[in-house]
């Protein structure tokens, strides 16, 4: 049954992502000037960054670490010949004198792009009970990092946007938005907000020639997934952002990767026909790697 079940969403899947859709945008580039992406100095933001880049965006780089920031912007300009600018900000805060600041260093910028891609989880999945005993204040570190940030990152380069009458805002959601996320349900509500704040600014903001545009990810080769390996629905940072950023030209909501696609439409179609079902399969794995997490976790095994 569940091999039927794959080969009918794989040929969904392909079907999909064959569709020579209307471009939703024409051109990225005929957006702006500068490119803002959040989590910029790894994984998937990194390679956002450098994708923007190669695309003849100059980029301004926000993250935690100044060093790392520092490091990417030079391999930037350096391979890319563009300019950058970075801005140091930790996004499990919600000081307001940080977002102020983040204001102040963008404002003037032609920004044509901002990807709100920084997102944090627990280290491993945990049942939401233990989480605080295992992980302190990671609650609100997640729900800082994956909604405040979005929203205050938005709200300070959307107007700017909208006065020029050109722009996109690409929000790095995730699918477990749309499907069962049990362990990790501090992340999957977060991810969950981003995509219907997504969808509904869009509807407000499209009329005004700006776009505010969803990518359901599904797992990457990432320290935040925590795997290196990478295979056809696996992959690489570099090979996901490239993807994206061709597809959401197309698709207001999308996973952006074809593999990605596959497995969603594999869990769409399980859901359907068995919710439970779907859930407790995610549950089952997510239970081996909650055993595996809680005893390499040296947190969690702290008298």
């Amino acid at each position: 049954m569940m091999l039927i079940f794959l080969i009918l969403a794989v040929l969904v899947g392909l079907v999909y992502y064959k569709r020579r859709n209307t471009k939703i945008i024409d051109d990225l580039s005929s957006l702006g000037k500068w490119a803002v992406v959040t989590g910029a100095t790894d994984g998937i933001g990194k390679a956002f960054a450098f994708e923007l880049a190669r695309k003849g965006f100059n980029v301004a780089l926000i993250s935690r670490s100044k060093d790392k920031l520092d490091n990417v912007a030079k391999e930037i300009e350096n391979q890319c010949s563009v300019s950058t600018k970075v801005v140091p900000a930790d996004f499990t805060s919600i000081n307001p004198e940080m977002y102020a600041r983040i204001s102040d260093e963008l404002r003037g910028l032609d920004v044509g792009v901002l990807v709100n891609n920084v997102g944090t989880s627990s280290p491993h999945p945990d049942y939401f009970v233990e989480l605080e005993k295992h992980h302190s204040y990671v609650y609100q570190d997640i729900l800082n990092c994956n909604i405040s940030s979005v929203v205050q990152m938005t709200r300070i380069l959307l107007p700017g946007m909208m006065e020029r009458r050109r722009g996109l805002v690409v929000n790095v959601s995730s699918g477990f938005s749309t499907i069962p996320a049990p362990l990790l349900v501090m992340y999957g509500a977060t991810k969950s907000f981003v995509t219907k704040f997504s969808q509904d600014l869009d509807i407000e903001c499209r009329g005004e020639g700006v776009h505010v545009h969803v990518l359901l990810t599904g797992r990457v080769a990432t320290k935040l997934s925590n795997t290196s390996k990478t295979n056809f629905f696996t992959p690489s940072p570099d090979t996901y952002a490239k993807s994206a950023l061709e597809k959401v030209l197309y698709h207001r909501i999308c996973t952006g990767y074809i593999g990605h696609d596959i497995m969603s439409n594999l869990g769409s179609l399980i859901g359907l026909i068995s919710p439970g079902f779907l859930a407790s399969i995610i549950l089952k794995q997510f239970l081996k790697v909650h055993k595996i997490g809680i005893e390499k976790c040296a947190e969690c095994n702290s008298p």
